[in-house]
């Protein structure tokens, strides 16, 4: 990829059209003190010192144990076929095919892909490009503002934070977020969604604090001009009935459960599901099975996005990514695992059932009605808690600081010597 650099004549046109009168001004926002600073490296060293280097920062990692954190990432564990498969220079070296003359191998398995999405969800299409569930939200959430003609969007505050934030940053000045309160459960209360008038209503399932949220009663306070949105972890569709039962249009989300890794943030792929009536509006793409001139089974690229092609005016979105080697290691996990993984998702909820017995066993007030495999326990020292967590090497769980309480998180990882563990320390809290 080269960087063709701007003519004196694009420039000055772009400063007129912008009222900026040098390039120099377009960075007066950043402050002075950290534009341009003095990086101060030290002298080169040879290969073999640095190596060495490496090798010391490399030591200062400590191996991972016992995990007790999700909050939106979470820690399955991933056959090898997964790594085989997606490391294969086939895939590896063109990872983001975007091109509709992409192999027949890498649609197929966009086209695979898809098919676990829709079969997790129940819904009628899914689309293959998004980065993560924050951005795919924020899709979803602008496929309902477009649709309606409505700047308000009315979002539950079980939601993901970080995904509340992105959400809040993507809508600066374009929408208005009307946030919706929880119970003591941790449940959103419906109720407040009434005369909301909004684009659309968004609700997480299992929400942020593990509650497996009623949908059933939330069309009774949805205008029929709003869309449902619905957030939910692929892994625990398998275990629940997925939000499309309940009406909702468009459900979105993380598919990082499914074969990818925790590796430093990222990277993830966001999915977008929902009705047939929104395939148009679909960022990304879309790929179909059909049948070429001989009969012979034939994938395509039946929609594609226009941000890099004709008629770019008309684009939904600025995606451009494919994600096609996060969509691969999906589809290998789950035609590894099973494709509707009933199995392994009645196995994480059976540990977090067992972890929450094992917690209120040691005094823990457990707040959720009904979970998956995350939950939230109210415990009055739940800062010297998860110090202790860390004393014994273990990832806690994660801290809700305003009201002290803890959201648990068990996985196939998580074993019954683990919980044995976990409850001894704890019995002192």
């Amino acid at each position: 990829m080269y960087f063709v650099s701007s003519s004196p004549a694009e420039i000055k046109q772009m400063l007129d059209e912008t009222a900026v009168s040098s390039i120099d001004d377009f960075f007066r926002c950043i402050p002075e003190k950290i534009r341009n600073p003095e990086l101060n490296l030290e002298n080169g060293i040879d290969e073999i010192a640095l190596f060495r280097e490496a090798e010391n920062t490399a030591r200062l990692n400590k191996p991972s144990g016992i995990c007790l954190l999700g909050a939106g990432a979470y820690r399955h564990y991933i056959p090898a076929a997964v790594d085989e498969i997606a490391s294969r220079s086939e895939f590896y070296t063109a990872y983001t095919p975007y091109q509709p003359e992409i192999s027949q191998g890498t649609l197929k398995t966009i086209f695979d892909y898809q098919s676990v999405i829709t079969t997790l969800t129940g819904h009628d299409i899914t689309n293959a490009s998004l980065y993560d569930g924050a951005t795919a939200l924020c899709e979803a959430a602008a496929i309902a503002v477009e649709s309606t003609g409505k700047n308000r969007l009315a979002v539950s505050l079980a939601l993901n934070p970080r995904y509340l934030e992105v959400l809040s940053m993507f809508f600066d000045h374009k929408a208005e977020i009307i946030k919706i309160k929880t119970d003591e459960k941790k449940e959103t209360v419906f109720s407040e969604i009434n005369n909301a008038d909004a684009a659309a209503v968004i609700v997480q399932t299992p929400n942020f604090f593990g509650a497996i949220e009623n949908l059933s009663e939330i069309k009774k306070h949805i205008d029929s001009k709003t869309l449902f949105i619905a957030c939910s972890n692929p892994m625990a569709l398998a275990f629940i009935e997925p939000p499309s039962v309940f009406g909702a249009d468009l459900t979105a989300g993380d598919a990082q459960p499914l074969g990818i890794p925790l590796s430093c943030g990222g990277p993830y792929i966001g999915y977008l599901a929902g009705k047939t009536e929104f395939m148009r509006k679909l960022p990304g793409r879309i790929c179909g099975r059909t049948v070429d001139a001989n009969g012979r089974t034939a994938y395509v690229l039946t929609l594609q996005a226009r941000e890099q092609h004709i008629r770019r005016e008309k684009a939904t979105s600025n995606i451009c990514s494919n994600q096609a080697l996060m969509a691969l290691r999906v589809a290998v996990y789950s035609a590894y695992m099973g494709s509707d993984l009933s199995g392994l998702a009645w196995y994480n909820h059976r540990q977090a059932v067992k972890l929450s017995e094992a917690l209120t066993g040691c005094g823990l007030s457990l707040l959720n009605k009904c979970f998956f495999n995350e939950f939230t326990v109210s415990c009055k020292k739940a800062g010297k808690l998860i110090s202790a967590f860390k004393n014994e090497g273990i990832t806690p769980p994660y801290y809700l600081e305003k009201t002290g309480e803890l959201v648990f998180c068990a996985t196939e990882l998580l074993t019954d010597q683990d919980i044995a563990l976990v409850k001894k320390i704890a019995r002192n809290f």
